[in-house]
């Protein structure tokens, strides 16, 4: 049967998440930052993170070659593509542009488009698995970002997800996501909802990591998908900055629908030319539906992430 994912456009987490969210990143940035709030100063400090929930922009007519490798048109205003996504076969690119500033707040505007199809696939024999694959995705995103010292900046995006798209595993790709799942059970003996069985009857254990990690993946390439994001950044030296975000967002993938809340704690090293960004998160996720392979889940979890970016500026 053919799976024909439709996901809303301009779906937000609920204002529980938004206002437990805004508690952890006020509190954790207002207790990390030593500067004292700026008086009487009208133009906020730039941004030193460059990326598309921040207010941080490349200078004008120079490349940053990195997984969001961007060209600044002008100033605070880029085009750009998301590497590792467009290296996996899924051509996801935006544009995104300063409209408002005043004093130390701002607001920037960004779009993402997503295109994906069983012939740009780069993985190979992942190709087989897949009877039909056409996704197509259009993310508008606002960015508002408040100075709120000297050395702390807020960034709050929301990011709504539209779009379509047809998903259809082939017999023996459902096989080999369940076999993943299931490597000791018996594929032909699953039940109604695509449960393994024992031979007495019994159910056994049930294991979602495969179809987590596979959503956590997917939601990378930018598929289907609807984020709330605070970022707060402590700039502690030209040089370093320590930054802490928390997100809530929605995936949704044919039959099969994800919800998360993660967290992470990362640090900056930036230079004139180069930079990078390390650190670590936690992830807990809600999976519901029907996975591609025809299994009925419902599950959560934590899962640990990494917060990894480079770049080079030319």
């Amino acid at each position: 049967m053919k799976r024909i994912a439709t996901w809303p456009s301009a779906v937000f987490p609920q204002s529980y998440g938004m206002g437990l969210m805004t508690a952890l990143i006020i509190s954790y940035c207002l207790g990390f930052a030593t500067a004292s709030l700026a008086q009487n100063e009208p133009v906020a400090p730039l941004s030193s993170l460059m990326s598309r929930t921040t207010n941080g922009y490349v200078p004008e007519g120079v490349w940053k070659i990195g997984p969001e490798t961007e060209y600044a048109v002008r100033s605070m205003t880029g085009l750009g593509v998301d590497l590792p996504a467009f290296m996996a076969g899924a051509t996801n690119i935006y544009a995104r542009g300063q409209i408002w500033q005043n004093g130390r707040q701002s607001l920037s505007l960004g779009v993402d488009f997503v295109r994906m199809n069983r012939d740009s696939l780069f993985w190979g024999s992942q190709k087989d698995n897949f009877k039909e694959l056409n996704v197509t995705g259009v993310h508008p995103r606002l960015v508002f970002s408040h100075a709120i010292s000297e050395r702390l900046i807020v960034h709050s995006s929301w990011e709504a997800g539209s779009g379509k798209g047809e998903i259809e595993l082939t017999e023996e790709g459902k096989r080999r996501l369940w076999k993943k799942k299931y490597p000791d059970a018996d594929y032909e003996a699953r039940d109604e909802n695509g449960h393994p069985v024992r031979e007495d009857g019994s159910r056994m254990h049930r294991n979602y990591s495969i179809t987590h990690r596979s959503l956590l993946l997917q939601s990378l390439l930018g598929l289907a998908q609807e984020r709330f994001e605070l970022t707060g950044e402590i700039q502690r030296s030209p040089t370093e900055t320590l930054v802490l975000a928390a997100h809530v967002a929605r995936f949704d993938l044919a039959e099969l629908r994800a919800d998360r809340f993660g967290c992470s704690l990362s640090q900056q090293w930036r230079g004139p030319k180069v930079g990078f960004r390390v650190g670590i998160g936690l992830l807990y996720q809600v999976v519901s539906g029907r996975d591609l392979d025809d299994e009925k889940i419902d599950d959560g979890r934590f899962l640990p992430t990494a917060d990894l970016d480079f770049f080079v500026l030319l």
